[in-house]
């Protein structure tokens, strides 16, 4: 407690002090009369005496001591704001201050004494001044009486109240109260004001029928009667109107209570609107289960858990000759009866078997049902329990399907899995697995037979795989008719075919490799010959490997196919030459153009003779590889765009790998490759850069170039041989071979 400011008193008083000895003699002297410290003592509130200097307590009662807990000695060494609560101190000594001044007589408040243990108890305390006679300073008389009590009610209701209102506050339902015997709105929630759109005096001090949005509920004193009169009244699904004009299905719910002495009502508003569309959406997905269910090609039969029929669909009425009417409430074992189609005799009924063990199954192969009209289709099927959600089975569901079509479908399947799709022929897995089979004695001799298509690969390089592809089938053709009807022919992939050919020793063998080979001279595929390279293997003896057998019969194939495959790929590339001129005969005269400005140009670097010659056909094929391109990008009138051009940087890829394959024109594949490189690496297709480019590539480079700058086109004019020439020398060092370009422009220059 701060000091006080001493004050003249316009009476006389009890004076009390401790500052001074002389004050406390007088202070005993003018102590009060017997009767009054009876009363002091024997008062039921706490009194105490307080000097204002120091804000000792030098005088108090035993109720007082009671009051704040404290002994006697405690006392004495503390001062009244000691036994203050921190959090009363400020307004206390705000009041003492004030009343130290003169500006009030005293004062009245509630407070709190802090207690040893830290506990606090509330008084309600009165404050009265007094002045010592003697040294005439103010000090105070307090009486103090014990509230803790009431005030921990108080506190109890003002929790309880806050309690409550946070979850009226908080409530995530509209709440409205309502005057019992006038319907007038009390209180309104924060989250019915949300909801609908209103503030809270769009509510209150209106009675619930004059709301219009409430008018479905309440929209008289008549029907508010029925809210008085019943203690609970329930509306489902009434709509309300929101400020925004927008409907919401709500759930009305009113309780009536007594609060003290009066009633209220309490309507619990809750939105249902997502409710109702959870409802309207399960009652359409149940709709669409419904129409999904009887429309569905597979059949699905329903029954309850004693295995009497509970649903049927159309296809399940088809493949049964039930309708759902007639077989409801039927025997599940009456409406499906099912039968093993390799012993004939009946299933046992796979719904008892689910109800039995609780668990999924799943009907056997070879199974067909029998429909009420006597018609048997195979099906596949499966049975599985209904459970809730306690795991308990209340029924059966099974599921079904006419598999009729399928059984054709696996038979195609079978058929494909040991045949070779495109040729029909057998296949590898077919071959090998008759290979065992057909290796022992009663089959001796056994002969194998290896074949192989001369030129496939180029056929498929240069014309495609549709080309190819037909040139196996007219294969397989030939190998059907020429070998016998029990001879084993198949695929083992790619070009190769093996014909097993059982109790067949050498000699009769090779009449039928004869045979093969007359009918292979007389197929063609367009304009390319069928041509096939065979190997024979005869196994004599049965202590001979047949593995020994087969690569013998590889050998001989690929002896064959020395002296026959390579006449014919040259044939091909004649082919392949024809048909690119046949395309565009622009290629046929800018190819040979090339060829003798290659062989002008080889001459000048003193190349011999052979070297000559090769160049001269490497100049004329050097664009081969333009038969993989389109005929409308070769003869365009209007010049390439991006994709055309794409496609036509592949050709020296694809002349390569034709060349490449040819032991003939295998020397020059490497140069047709490189014929598009620049000198400064920037060409294609591998981006080489000088020396890395062979000289024969640089070569065709300066002739082609020339040629295709000197030839007229639909889209453009071509260059004189003069802006010819500057362009080559334009591009000496970036395009060009310096050497091989500076040598072209010197002849060019000569007479």
């Amino acid at each position: 407690m701060h000091s006080m400011k001493r004050r003249k008193s316009s009476g006389t008083g009890i004076s009390h002090g401790t500052t001074h000895e002389r004050e406390k003699k007088n202070e005993r002297s003018s102590a009060p009369s017997i009767p009054f410290k009876l009363i002091f003592e024997q008062a039921p509130f706490g009194i105490a005496l307080i000097d204002s200097l120091t804000s000792r307590i030098y005088e108090y009662n035993a109720r007082f001591a009671e009051i704040t807990g404290r002994s006697r000695e405690e006392l004495s060494l503390l001062t009244w704001m000691d036994l203050t609560h921190p959090d009363d101190v400020a307004e206390e000594s705000h009041l003492m201050e004030t009343m130290n001044t003169g500006n009030t007589n005293g004062f009245s408040m509630e407070k709190r004494f802090l207690l040893p243990k830290g506990s606090a108890a509330w008084v309600h305390m009165t404050v009265t001044p007094i002045w010592s006679g003697s040294l005439k300073h103010l000090n105070f008389l307090c009486m103090i009486e014990d509230i803790t009590a009431r005030k921990n009610v108080e506190n109890i209701a003002r929790i309880s109240e806050l309690s409550y209102r946070r979850l009226f506050e908080a409530s995530k339902d509209g709440i409205l109260i309502l005057d019992y015997e006038t319907g007038m709105v009390l209180d309104v929630n924060p989250f019915l004001m949300e909801k609908l759109g209103y503030t809270k005096a769009d509510f209150l001090e209106k009675a619930i029928w004059d709301i219009g949005f409430f008018k479905d509920i309440a929209a008289s004193k008549e029907n508010f009667a029925i809210l008085q009169n019943d203690l609970y009244v329930r509306f489902e699904d009434l709509p309300l109107e929101t400020a925004a004009g927008n409907k919401i299905a709500v759930e009305f719910i009113s309780n009536v209570y007594l609060v003290g002495t009066s009633r209220i009502i309490q309507c619990n508003i809750r939105d249902i609107s997502e409710r109702k569309r959870l409802e309207d959406a399960l009652a359409l997905e149940k709709e669409y289960l419904s129409i999904t269910l009887q429309s569905i090609g597979d059949g699905v039969i329903s029954t309850d858990n004693q295995g009497l029929v509970t649903a049927v669909n159309k296809a399940a009425g088809l493949l049964t000759g039930w309708s759902e009417c007639e077989a409801i409430g039927k025997p599940s074992a009456e409406v499906f009866r099912i039968y093993d189609k390799s012993t004939g005799k009946r299933h046992e009924d796979i719904i008892q078997r689910v109800i039995g063990s609780g668990e999924t199954q799943i009907l056997s192969a070879h199974t067909f049902i029998v429909s009420k009209h006597g018609i048997e289709r195979p099906i596949e099927d499966s049975a599985a329990p209904i459970k809730q959600r306690n795991g308990e089975n209340v029924g059966v569901v099974l599921i079904f399907r006419d598999v009729s079509e399928k059984a054709g479908i696996l038979d195609r399947i079978e058929f494909l899995s040991y045949h070779d799709q495109l040729t029909g022929l057998y296949n590898r897995r077919f071959y090998e697995e008759e290979l065992l089979r057909v290796d022992n004695h009663r089959n001796l001799p056994l002969t194998i037979a290896m074949g192989d298509i001369n030129g496939l690969k180029l056929v498929n390089d240069s014309f495609g795989h549709v080309m190819g592809d037909a040139l196996l089938k007219k294969a397989a053709s030939v190998l059907r008719r020429g070998f016998r009807s029990d001879d084993i022919i198949a695929r083992l992939g790619g070009d190769e075919f093996i014909v097993l050919l059982p109790k067949t020793d050498a000699p009769e063998a090779k009449k039928l490799l004869q045979r093969i080979t007359e009918l292979a001279s007389k197929e063609k595929v367009g304009s390319i010959a069928l041509s096939i390279s065979v190997g024979l293997s005869t196994k004599i003896h049965a202590d001979t490997s047949i593995h020994d057998t087969f690569r013998e019969a590889e050998d001989s194939m690929y002896q064959n196919k020395l002296y026959e495959s390579a006449s014919i790929k040259s044939k091909t590339v004649e082919l392949i030459m024809h048909a690119l001129y046949e395309k565009s005969s622009r290629e046929m005269d800018h190819s040979n153009r090339v060829s003798l400005l290659c062989e002008s140009i080889a001459k000048l670097m003193r190349f011999d003779k052979t070297a000559v010659s090769q160049m001269r056909t490497a100049g004329l094929m050097h664009d081969i590889g333009k038969i993989g391109v389109s005929e409308n990008i070769l003869n365009s009138q209007t010049g390439l765009d991006e994709a055309d051009w794409k496609e036509m940087r592949r050709h020296p890829e694809v002349g390569y790998q034709i060349l490449s394959s040819v032991n003939e024109f295998s020397d020059i594949a490497r140069f047709i490759l490189e014929h598009h490189e620049r000198f400064d690496g920037t060409g294609y297709p591998k981006g080489l850069k000088g020396d890395e480019i062979s000289l024969q590539a640089r070569i065709i480079a300066v002739a082609d170039s020339y040629d295709a700058m000197t030839s007229h086109r639909s889209y453009r004019k071509g260059l004189t041989p003069k802006e010819a020439e500057n362009e080559i020398r334009r591009c000496v060092h970036t395009q060009f071979d310096p050497e091989v370009a500076l040598l072209f422009l010197s002849a060019c220059r000569q007479p």
